[in-house]
């Protein structure tokens, strides 16, 4: 059982609260929203993140189609800010293993005190947790998107909205150094544009719109610190009125597609990029870059283009494990990565989606973990290859990170829920100086390497 209620954040397009009966069996988290909104939910132990992410996006806009696909849920820590994303079949018993564990990004960690985690999930109580009293807190975000922003407009505004509160959310905390400051000016009156998308279009009006930014707001919620800095207050506030005149008589799909293109010059974020290995042996690392018009792409000089390795509707299957001479625990070996502990219907899996760890454990005091140090594998499966496409990752969290992005873009550009991603599947061991690795070669083309193993073809595919 999932229950919704919604305090109402500053975007319109989010439904009103509704009351619900707290329960004895149902606990409470906040999920955080870029609009600086939140929703409360009340979920049971019988939830995933499915679900959650389908309550909360069929709930802003009621009455216009959204599509829960372009949605994910992650864990962002307060203090170190790692971000763990949360894979849609995550439990909520998983991701609140995460959450009672704030020192250390592996649920499966020795040295947290599993008892005492699965004491507190057993409680019956009503308190909130993931707000301000966690250091994980829970935030849903759009993270897979289609290559033509004018197109998820038209189909799905509401989601556009909140990628545009996120985008540019993300853009004003990021502070970009040496942002071109006219740019800067522009993309500023383009947010307070959007901030007052639906107020009426008169000169007395705009003039209010800047007094109460300036008064109540202030412009650091729209123009990066790093430009503030540079301009004095009065002729920033020139330099807005002026450009602000220009963008408010745009339309709703004009300023929202001007806002993109031109924060496409100065800062990326419509792609995510991981620094991985080629290979489980060889210490050759590369960013690894991933988007909806790279799709999946690697650069081993960051003068150079990215050289593409695949596309999204060319991937057949997912698999993630952990390479087996990275651990010092023998009841790690040869489990996928969502398996390292011993699980029951009555004990919660804490193994959970993600986790590099820290360098300090969890409630065993002075004991430094291991988790950091931990290799996984992430293997591609692209149809027309013989051999799988191989990454090599440092901890847990990374390659279960690309693992969901991935498969969350298959599903997207497929349209279908069904997921790529074989959680279940256990490779065979393959020795530590030798892999199969397809980013080892430039372009398209797979060559074999003497100790590489060939993947066995699994032509069943699992829903997520």
């Amino acid at each position: 059982m999932v229950d919704l209620n919604i305090p109402r954040g500053h975007s319109p397009h989010f439904s009103p609260s509704r009351q619900t009966t707290q329960t004895g069996d149902t606990q409470t988290l906040h999920v955080y929203l870029p609009n600086h909104g939140f929703r409360m939910i009340r979920f049971d132990e019988a939830s995933d993140v499915r679900q959650i992410i389908n309550l909360i996006v069929n709930s802003m806009s009621p009455g216009h189609k959204t599509n829960p696909q372009s949605y994910a849920l992650r864990l962002r820590h307060m203090l170190t800010k790692e971000v763990l994303w949360m894979p849609p079949d995550t439990s909520m018993c998983q991701v609140m293993a995460h959450i009672f564990n704030p020192s250390c990004s592996n649920a499966d960690c020795p040295n947290v005190d599993k008892s005492t985690i699965a004491k507190r999930m057993q409680q019956k109580t009503s308190g909130v947790v993931g707000h301000a009293n966690s250091v994980w807190k829970a935030e849903l975000r759009v993270r897979y998107i289609p290559k033509s922003l004018k197109e998820l407009y038209e189909k799905d505004r509401t989601s556009c909205h909140f990628y545009f509160d996120q985008v540019k959310q993300d853009y004003i905390q990021s502070n970009v150094p040496n942002i071109d400051q006219d740019i800067a000016v522009q993309l500023c009156c383009l947010g307070i544009r959007h901030y007052y998308k639906d107020a009426n279009h008169s000169s007395n009006d705009r003039k209010q719109h800047l007094e109460y930014i300036e008064k109540e707001m202030g412009f650091s919620n729209f123009i990066p610190k790093s430009v503030i800095d540079t301009i004095k207050q009065k002729n920033l506030k020139k330099l807005i009125q002026a450009a602000y005149k220009k963008v408010y008589s745009y339309t709703e799909m004009e300023y929202m597609l001007k806002f993109f293109d031109l924060l496409r010059t100065q800062y990326t974020f419509d792609q995510e990029q991981f620094n991985v290995q080629l290979s489980s042996g060889w210490n050759i690392r590369v960013d690894l870059i991933i988007g909806p018009h790279v799709g999946i792409s690697y650069s081993a000089n960051p003068q150079a283009p990215p050289t593409k390795v695949t596309d999204f509707d060319s991937i057949e299957r997912i698999t993630t494990s952990v390479v087996s001479s990275s651990l010092t625990k023998s009841d790690h070996q040869g489990r996928p990565l969502h398996q390292h502990s011993k699980n029951s219907k009555d004990q919660p899996d804490l193994t959970s989606s993600c986790g590099s760890g820290d360098k300090k454990g969890g409630d065993k005091k002075g004991v430094t973990c291991s988790c950091s140090e931990i290799k996984t594998q992430l293997r591609i499966k692209v149809s027309g290859n013989s051999e799988d496409l191989t990454i090599t990752c440092d901890g847990i969290k990374t390659s279960e990170s690309i693992a969901d992005l991935v498969d969350g873009y298959c599903r997207l550009f497929n349209n279908t829920d069904i997921s790529l991603w074989d959680r279940t599947f256990i490779p065979k061991t393959t020795p530590s100086n030798s892999a199969t690795n397809s980013l080892e070669k430039s372009g398209h083309h797979f060559k074999k390497m003497s100790d590489s193993q060939s993947s066995e073809k699994h032509d069943s595919r699992r829903s997520s």
